[in-house]
């Protein structure tokens, strides 16, 4: 069932976010429709009245026998015992349809909705209680709405049984001068053809009522701008403070780094665009660790830290520029450097007498 469309401010143009879907069907709320299940129902139980026609037709005429007996007419005292027979033989003959109803009713559930398990509408409520809001979903248009399908239901079953009577309509008025087999016979395929009509009916019906209940559902769960601004306030929150956060985290990220730039062995350079310190303890690291890169004026932070706390700064185009790209804060140097960065602490251990 759809829910009510809440009245708020503006205008409810947007479709539902999928927290919204959610919740709805964290109450119950999912679009579903009653006539798709019934359709559903009746032709299953069409189909196994079908199928098992033969052994509910001999049962009946077995029973009939029974009933219309002397020794049952003549005897009171076994009503009792007949009327139980008739429930019993009742429940014999239809069990396999009530089964397939029952089966069928749990399949097109599952097919609209999936498995959902909720207690939220059987939670008591006091808008259930209100006088005038009760007066309002009378004569809501929902309801009216429902009372007009109802009423197109009825019609178009009806026509449908009325077109099947009036073909064998003939054929109904000619039963009289048949035997009795044959008029039986007559009769199962006249009331078959006008189940079939009504069950391909009333498919029909179901198909659109589906629809249409999935179209109002989607129709009643839209979204004021506002709403879905709010509801990602809350989810993802006020992009105003992300931004705040993420300009925080920046700088912090920006502090560790330069703070690493003096523990460097040596900073290669562009010589003006890129910057990118590495560090290399040999009984303590495999290989050379990158502890700071940037570009343009980071670059030249890092450059001048680096001459303020004695770290030497070098000049190699490739080495830098291949390390700005493909490299971040942490890794080890790629095995594709290791002879140019070699050749780099190499000059830098013996131009600056630097021991690493």
């Amino acid at each position: 069932m759809a829910p009510e469309r809440s009245s708020a401010a503006g205008e409810r143009t947007e479709e539902a976010t999928p927290r919204r879907r959610e919740e709805a069907r964290k109450k119950g709320q999912t679009a579903k429709s009653i006539d798709f299940n019934g359709a559903f129902n009746l032709f299953a139980m069409v189909l196994m009245i079908y199928i098992f026609q033969d052994q509910f037709f001999q049962n009946f005429y077995s029973y009939s026998g029974e009933f219309f007996g002397h020794q049952l007419l003549t005897k009171t005292e076994e009503l009792p015992n007949v009327l139980f027979h008739a429930v019993i033989l009742y429940f014999q003959m239809m069990w396999p349809v009530f089964l397939t109803a029952v089966v069928i009713a749990l399949a097109t559930n599952l097919a609209q909705v999936g498995f959902m398990f909720t207690v939220e509408p059987l939670k008591p409520s006091w808008d259930k209680l209100n006088f005038i809001q009760g007066l309002q979903r009378i004569f809501s248009r929902r309801t009216l709405v429902d009372l007009a399908k109802s009423l197109a239901k009825i019609a178009v079953i009806s026509f449908v049984v009325i077109i099947v009577v009036k073909r064998k309509i003939i054929t109904v008025f000619g039963l009289s001068n048949l035997e009795i087999p044959t008029i039986v016979q007559e009769g199962r395929q006249i009331l078959f053809s006008i189940a079939v009509a009504v069950v391909i009916a009333y498919l029909i019906i179901g198909i659109f009522d589906l629809l249409y209940q999935r179209y109002e559902f989607r129709k009643n769960l839209r979204m004021t701008k506002e709403e879905i601004k709010e509801e990602y306030k809350q989810t993802e929150g006020n992009p105003e403070i992300k931004s705040k956060l993420k300009a925080r985290q920046r700088q912090l990220a920006m502090r560790r780094m330069m703070q690493e730039v003096p523990k460097a062995t040596v900073v290669v350079t562009n010589p003006t665009h890129f910057a990118v310190a590495i560090k290399y303890v040999r009984k303590e690291m495999p290989a050379p660790v990158v502890v700071a890169k940037g570009a343009d004026l980071l670059a030249e932070k890092i450059k001048q830290v680096a001459r303020e706390n004695q770290v030497p700064v070098m000049e190699n185009k490739p080495v830098a520029q291949f390390l700005y790209r493909h490299t971040e804060i942490g890794d080890s140097i790629p095995d594709e450097l290791y002879q140019a960065v070699a050749e780099i602490l190499a000059v830098v251990y013996h131009k600056h007498k630097k021991r690493f």
